[in-house]
C-alpha cells in the first residue's frame, strides 16, 4: 500500500482527502508545509494545497526538497501556476472541487510515474521546460542523439515528433490513417525503448533531442 503524505492548513481538505484515500493508501498530513516527514520515499506520493503558494508561504523552487512525487491541489488555480508548478518539479494539478473518482484516478496516475493535467497545457509545459536550467529536467540522457533515433521505427519516430508538437492521439490517429489503439500501442512501445515514463517526458525528450541535434 503506497504512503501519501498530505500538506495542508484545511480541516475541510484533509477530512475530504483523507476519506477519499483512507480506503486505498496510508495517509499521513502535516499543516507545516517545512516540516517534512522523514518516512516520505520516493515512491510514496505527497498531496500538496496551492494554499502554500497563494499565500507566498513558499515559491516553486521549494518543490526541488520534496524527496516523492508531488499533486498540487487547488480551486481554479491559474494555468500559469500550474505550468510553472509542473516545470519546477511537480507531477500535476488537480482540482478540489473534482469528484473523488477522478481525484483517485490523478493520484494513481500520479504514483504510476504519470503526469496529470490538462493536455492543452502539454505544449505550454514544454515551452516552460524549455526556458528553465537543462539538469532539472528529468528525463534520460544516457543515450546520444543517433542512438535514441535508431530505437525507434519510422512509424514510432512520427508518433513521437507528433506528441513532441503537443498533437493528441485523437490527430495523431487521423493524420497517420491509423486507429488512436494504434497510436497508444506505439507510445507504449516507445515509452519502453527510450526509457521514458509518460507523454510529458516524451515530448520534452524530443525536444532536448532537437534542440542538441540543430546544433550540431
Amino acid at each position: 500500500m503506497s504512503n501519501i503524505f498530505i500538506f495542508t492548513k484545511s480541516p475541510r481538505l484533509l477530512k475530504k482527502w483523507k476519506n477519499a484515500l483512507s480506503d486505498s493508501y496510508t495517509v499521513q498530513y502535516t499543516t507545516d508545509v517545512f516540516d517534512i516527514p522523514a518516512n516520505i520515499k520516493p515512491e510514496s506520493l505527497i498531496i500538496l494545497d496551492t494554499s502554500f503558494f497563494i499565500e507566498n508561504i513558499i515559491e516553486f523552487s521549494y518543490l526541488e526538497k520534496f524527496p516523492a512525487k508531488v499533486l498540487i491541489m487547488g480551486d481554479q488555480y491559474p494555468e500559469n501556476a500550474q505550468i510553472q508548478a509542473i516545470a519546477s518539479g511537480a507531477s500535476g494539478y488537480c482540482e478540489n472541487g473534482y469528484p473523488d473518482s477522478l481525484f483517485l484516478k490523478a493520484v494513481k496516475s500520479v504514483l504510476a510515474g504519470e503526469i496529470w493535467l490538462q493536455r492543452h497545457l502539454l505544449p505550454k509545459v514544454i515551452g516552460a521546460f524549455a526556458k528553465i536550467p537543462k539538469n532539472n529536467i528529468k528525463i534520460d540522457k544516457n543515450k546520444k542523439y543517433e542512438q535514441l533515433l535508431k530505437e525507434l521505427s519510422n512509424r514510432e519516430l512520427d508518433v513521437a515528433k507528433m506528441i513532441g508538437d503537443g498533437k493528441t492521439n485523437k490527430v495523431i490517429a487521423s493524420s497517420l490513417d491509423i486507429s488512436e489503439r494504434t497510436v497508444k500501442a506505439h507510445l507504449t512501445s516507445i515509452y519502453k525503448k527510450l526509457h521514458i515514463p509518460d507523454r510529458l517526458h516524451l515530448a520534452i525528450s524530443i525536444s532536448e533531442i532537437n534542440s542538441n541535434h540543430n546544433s550540431m
